[in-house]
Order: structure tokens, then sequence, then C-alpha cells
């Protein structure tokens, strides 16, 4: 009997020691402490949005972004609800019409109606050691593809010009001219007519383009130039080099 009462004192002297060692183990552990702070990197601004790369709150808050006014946060343009604890990559909505070449993204309290945005009434901004939680970042504006004008494509002015010895010829009308733009790129294309064609062919001849050579009966040849001015052009017989027809290409 005494021996079964030495082992429940024993057992109890054992139980109240692990009891006092745990206590304080556990008076020796202290709750990670969080301390509120904003990291953000210079980027530019898509999708009419900022990312935030890390946002630590103590409790639900708001990640805000202010406008640049000399040197100091100004206006709202944008903000986002985060939890409490470590949010990454946390996406805000900007007004895009009112961003500025820096931004600043500010830790605001939620201590109003939970959820719903109340600066400047009771979503004040986070302090820490008495300072605002706060980061200035560099944005460059989103250019949207339909505000880059778009390049000017260049039109070629075609022109298929047949030719016999007695004249110039488009869709079988007999003509003395053509007309273009002032800086419009043209492209001709001569073909010489096999009847009405003496059997040496013909070429064609202007300042601009100088000669094209000997074109045969049925054969075409093509020039290209970019009109400027006012010009002349001319047929030939290749042989003899006899004036045949004059045609005008007039630039307005």
């Amino acid at each position: 009997m005494k021996k079964n009462l030495i082992a429940v004192i024993v057992v109890a002297v054992l139980i109240v020691a692990g009891i006092i060692i745990f206590s304080v183990q556990k008076s020796n552990v202290k709750e990670t402490e969080i301390t509120s702070s904003v990291n953000v990197l210079g980027q530019k601004i898509k999708d009419n949005s900022v990312i935030i790369e890390k946002v630590v709150a103590t409790e639900q808050s708001w990640i805000v972004i202010h406008a640049d006014v000399n040197g100091s946060p100004g206006e709202v343009i944008g903000h986002a609800a985060v939890n409490k604890g470590e949010n990454t990559d946390v996406t805000v909505n900007i007004n895009t019409n009112k961003t500025t070449s820096i931004l600043y993204a500010m830790l605001h309290f939620d201590v109003g109606e939970i959820g719903v945005y109340e600066f400047p009434e009771d979503d004040l901004p986070v302090k820490t050691d008495n300072k605002i939680v706060i980061q200035s970042f560099s944005a460059e504006p989103e250019i949207l593809a339909e505000q880059i004008p778009p390049e000017p494509v260049q039109q070629v002015k075609e022109f298929t010009i047949e030719a016999d010895d007695n004249g110039f010829y488009i869709n079988n009308q007999k003509i003395s001219s053509i007309e273009v733009n002032k800086e419009d790129n043209v492209k001709i294309t001569f073909k010489v007519r096999e009847q009405g064609t003496y059997f040496g062919g013909l070429d064609f001849r202007s300042d601009v383009w100088g000669d094209t050579g000997k074109v045969s009966p049925g054969g075409t040849k093509i020039v290209e130039f970019t009109a400027m001015e006012t010009f002349q052009f001319k047929s030939y017989w290749p042989s003899s080099n006899t004036l045949k027809v004059t045609g005008t290409a007039k630039v307005i």
C-alpha cells in the first residue's frame, strides 16, 4: 500500500512539473509581430491598372494610389482592398486620365463600413512609428493602340497605257495626258500594240525614268516613279530615233 502511495505521489509530481515547464516555455513564445509595409516597383501602366508587388497589413486595409502634386501625394486615383498579413501582386485599377509620372502607393485603414472605401472620413492612412506607410514609384502612361496614329499607307497609282505609232491609249481611248497628285507613287505599264506599230517596236522616254529601251510589238515595259512635277513622256522608233507620240504627266 505504501509503495502504491509513493508511486502516485511521484506521478503527480511529474505531471505538475510538466505543466510548470510547459507554462514557462509557452510564456517565452512571443507571437510574431506584423509590421505594415508597401513595396512597389516602377512600371508601365497596363489595362488601366498598376501592380503593387507586396503589401503587409496588420488588419483588413486598403492600398490606395495617389497622384503626385509637387512631389507629394495628391488626389486618389485608385484603390483596392488588402487582407491582414502579406498580400502579393495586388492589382489596383486607376483613373488613367489623372495619372502622373510619379504615383504613391499608400496603406489606408478600413475602419468604417468594412469593404467600403470611406476616405477621407474614416479610412485614413496607416502609420508605423508615426510615419505614413507609403512608397512612391514611377509609372509610364499606357499607350493604347487606337491612340497611335497609323503609318500612312503608300498608295500606288497605276496606269496601263497602250501605244502604237499614232498615239497613247487607256481603255481603248486615245489620250494626250494622265493626271496624278504630287508625291503620288506612280506605276505605268506601257504596252506596245501589235497592230499599227512598226515591227521595230517603240521605246518610251522621259526626264523622270530615262529610256525604257526597245519594246517589241505585243511586249510591255513598267516604269515607276514618285510624281513631283509635270513632265512629258514620248515614244520613239528605236532604230531611227524618230519621235512618234508625246504625252504629258500632269502633277497637281
